[in-house]
């Protein structure tokens, strides 16, 4: 209580920043597990581009499914805006988009905050990765 009043914030307001910090960390942390993955998979990608017979890349590297949900988890909305978008300006914007996000959550409910928070994240990850996959089929 008296570190509450010293820092002049209200419980509410703590609550919040500590979502969207926590929040924020998480994001992070998988983006760049996501950002390796999606450089492993350019990696195979080139090498099967020098083969003379080479398979599918979605057979020999990862599959479709996962390329969407890696692109949709690193780079989300700006990558479904324009797939040639930097990867920096992606984890800026979504970084914000999950802080908020996490600190709306933990304002929600104090125990299960992190619950919430989770399963709107698979939802965007999900709904973004589903629109990648049908962008590509419609000219826009």
């Amino acid at each position: 209580m008296e570190g509450n009043q010293r820092s002049g914030l209200r419980p509410e307001e703590l609550r919040f920043i500590l979502g969207a910090i926590l929040a924020l960390s998480l994001f992070f942390i998988e983006a760049g597990v996501a950002e390796i993955l999606i450089g492993r998979d350019l990696a195979c990608r080139e090498a099967l581009g020098r083969m003379r017979l080479a398979p599918d890349a979605f057979t020999a590297c990862q599959p479709e499914w996962q390329w969407f949900m890696l692109r949709a988890l690193a780079r989300g909305w700006p990558w479904l805006l324009d797939a040639t978008s930097p990867a920096l300006i992606g984890w800026i914007v979504m970084g914000l988009y999950y802080a908020v996000l996490g600190g709306m959550a933990q304002q929600l409910s104090r125990r299960s905050g992190w619950i919430i928070f989770l399963a709107l994240q698979v939802a965007t990850v999900a709904l973004v990765a589903g629109l990648g996959y049908v962008r590509q089929f419609i000219a826009f």
